[in-house]
């Protein structure tokens, strides 16, 4: 009975440590987002957009489009281009050299994901969607959920049409000329580290260094 038991045990701890490169992350994509693109509860507002926030998640700080969320041992930083939005700029993002890097489609919208490995054996996961990104650095065995917990935010922010024509309309948000957007320009590796380097320094003053969004 002791050998049965220690068998099936094996078994499940096989089966519960898969390696990044066996998860069809392709296909959680996709199934993420048709599982929460129509849905309709909300509970996180904002000038200009909503969300969903899953319960095992919490907001640290939100200042001028840019949010800091926490969720178990890591820290999710959301970035949203109400700018990209408003000019309703399509992007044909390129695939890169890195960990993962993968385009995607669901209906009009288009999204792209990076993963790249950091010196300390973390990897930084980037992810476009919906006209905003999250950057998340986690441990290897957590990509698949740090994936899939992105694109649940992402997929679920609804824009607010009228005040982000207002925003525009009466320059309160820097809406240059030139369309922009989250990935419009060659994305340094080091934002995410110094955004965690230096939020510390920011947070007696309530403001987030804002490196993606609006410049």
């Amino acid at each position: 009975m002791k050998k049965v038991l220690l068998i099936i045990s094996f078994l499940f701890i096989t089966v519960g440590c898969t390696n990044i490169d066996e998860l069809d992350y392709k296909d959680n994509i996709n199934n993420v987002i048709k599982d929460n693109i129509n849905n309709k509860i909300y509970n996180q507002y904002r000038k200009g957009y909503k969300y969903y926030l899953p319960k095992y998640m919490s907001v640290k700080d939100d200042i001028n489009f840019n949010e800091i969320i926490n969720s178990n041992d890591y820290t999710y930083y959301l970035y949203i281009d109400v700018v990209s939005y408003y000019n309703k700029v399509k992007n044909d993002y390129k695939n890169n050299d890195a960990y993962i890097s993968y385009n995607f489609k669901y209906k009009e919208l288009y999204g792209y994901l990076e993963v790249n490995k950091l010196e300390n054996n973390k990897y930084l996961v980037e992810i476009i969607y919906n006209y905003a990104k999250i950057e998340v650095k986690v441990d290897e065995f957590d990509i698949n959920e740090a994936i899939n917990n992105s694109i649940i935010l992402l997929s679920t922010i609804k824009y607010e049409d009228s005040i982000i024509n207002n925003l525009i309309g009466e320059n309160k948000i820097n809406n240059q000329e030139e369309k922009l957007n989250i990935f419009g320009k060659e994305t340094e590796k080091d934002n995410f580290l110094k955004v965690e380097d230096e939020y510390d320094d920011y947070e007696e003053e309530s403001d987030i260094p804002d490196y993606d969004v609006i410049n």
